[in-house]
């Protein structure tokens, strides 16, 4: 089915209220997250070539979040290879 972009955001709204709400899929991401955490799964992600401490989808987030708000500044805390930073920046 082709949906029109109002269609889509609903059915996008809709649907991540629903998965919000499944408390076993819930504890199935969190056991996903500790299981991956023994191989360190947060740190397999770079930008431009440098790492950045957050799972990408964390960084997709953020993202939204600054187009959303247009924040005159950004002040990031605890850079460590400045992965992230570059991502904000970029």
């Amino acid at each position: 089915m082709i949906y029109t972009r109002e269609q889509f955001e609903r059915l996008r709204i809709k649907t991540a209220k629903k998965m919000a709400a499944d408390s076993k899929l819930s504890r199935a991401a969190l056991d996903v997250l500790a299981e991956a955490d023994k191989y360190r799964w947060i740190h397999q992600t770079n930008w431009f070539g440098e790492p950045i401490l957050q799972l990408p989808q964390d960084m997709f987030a953020l993202q939204e979040i600054i187009f959303d708000t247009r924040p005159e500044f950004i002040i990031e805390v605890g850079v460590a290879w400045g992965g992230s930073l570059l991502f904000i920046l970029l």
